[in-house]
């Protein structure tokens, strides 16, 4: 996790990235151990002693790197080139998420701070306008939905947020994409609308 930290702290972009895909390899259970993959989801889901890592990991998701190249017209292809890796990054990131929720379903209801999920620009929301982008981005809003069905399946406190937050339309978004775009789209965003009109029951109740 020392590397991991100190990768994504450097100013070159590919060390950033390599930072990223190496985070979202802890957190597999194809390719870590179960120690390994529990100790890096616990830091990506509470910072535990690396409280950067989560924060940049969170970043990605929200976009908030995105636009910091310089905007000379002469840097135009090495915008480009960094947009590519910033929406790498965040497919890592998002992918990484998903692997810990997974990974620590059993207490989320402990692990997971309500009000930095489900509060004002919380993480729920970063994962709502991935799924509201499915059109553009499928396999991105895949991911958000598969974060959000981990989530919601353990949670009823995030399960109730993501109902007035307005998640079932978003889902039903997915499932239309899903349909013509990307069949693994449509297949997680039928599961999470099931889940989010009760017709699937939650471990949290």
């Amino acid at each position: 996790m020392e590397i991991v930290d100190s990768l994504l702290k450097k100013d070159r972009i590919d060390a950033n990235l390599l930072g990223m895909e190496s985070l979202q390899l802890l957190t597999s259970t194809r390719a870590s151990s179960d120690s390994m993959v529990s100790y890096a989801s616990d830091v990506v889901l509470t910072g535990g002693d690396f409280s950067d890592v989560k924060s940049t990991l969170i970043s990605m998701i929200a976009n908030e790197n995105e636009g910091h190249s310089d905007s000379d017209d002469s840097s135009a292809s090495s915008s480009s080139i960094e947009e590519r890796y910033h929406r790498k990054m965040r497919v890592c990131a998002l992918t990484a998420l998903a692997n810990a929720l997974e990974a620590k379903s059993a207490s989320l209801e402990q692990l997971l701070d309500s009000k930095e999920w489900a509060g004002d620009d919380g993480i729920l929301s970063f994962l709502l306008s991935e799924m509201n982008g499915a059109q553009a981005y499928p396999h991105e809003a895949f991911l958000a939905a598969k974060c959000t069905l981990n989530l919601l399946e353990h949670s009823s406190v995030m399960r109730s947020s993501a109902l007035e937050m307005g998640f079932s339309k978003a889902a039903l978004l997915g499932e239309e994409v899903g349909k013509s775009a990307y069949h693994l789209l449509g297949s997680m965003s039928s599961s999470l609308s099931k889940v989010l009109s009760g017709q699937v029951d939650t471990v949290a109740k």
